[in-house]
């Protein structure tokens, strides 16, 4: 092995303290500054991804909540929707009611006119079947004719006074009842007496 040689070896380092005075004072400065420039930079991309994390979960929340208010405004108008389609229900039954109530009030109306038109006809026909037997029978005898005109001249004051309501009974189909006073007389039963 060769022996280290001292002068080689000072002049090696007075070479690198030279070159590195000479670097440090020509780039020292500024590659010590762009060293802590990149740390700078280093500590903010490190605190921007802190940042960054810190605005996601802050978005997050505010969207939760968002979220959370969006479900319950949503469930305040389906909550309202029910309550007025209630309402509606409820109006349109009773709206139904009404309208049925004036029906059958109608049908009633006119179920009764029909049936005091029907009895009043039954009346008239009754009094001209009545007349036409009358007149066949007495043609013959005047006394039977004057009694039954009687007869029935008091019975006519006596209906006349009272709603009447006919029912058929009787040979001939005809009963005269007078509200349920239990006045019943048949056309056959008066004839019978007459003739009797």
């Amino acid at each position: 092995m060769e022996s280290i040689r001292i002068d080689i070896l000072i002049t090696q380092i007075a070479n690198f303290l030279l070159l590195f005075f000479v670097t440090k004072r020509l780039f020292g400065d500024k590659f010590v500054k762009s060293i802590e420039e990149r740390k700078k930079l280093i500590k903010k991309l490190k605190n921007a991804d802190d940042e960054y994390i810190r605005l996601i979960e802050l978005a997050r929340k505010e969207s939760d909540n968002i979220i959370s208010k969006a479900n319950k405004q949503k469930e305040s108008i389906i909550e309202e929707g029910k309550t007025l389609a209630e309402q509606e229900r409820k109006l349109a039954i009773e709206l139904g009611n009404t309208q049925k109530d004036l029906i059958i009030q109608e049908a009633q109306q006119k179920s009764e006119k029909m049936l005091n038109t029907s009895q009043e006809q039954r009346i008239n026909s009754v009094v001209e079947t009545a007349k036409l037997v009358v007149k066949k029978i007495f043609n013959s005898q005047k006394e039977l004719k004057d009694a039954y005109l009687e007869l029935i001249t008091a019975e006519a004051t006596k209906m006349a006074k009272k709603k009447p309501t006919i029912k058929p009974k009787g040979k001939l189909g005809i009963t005269a009842n007078v509200n349920d006073l239990s006045f019943q007389r048949t056309l056959d039963d008066d004839l019978t007496k007459l003739l009797g």
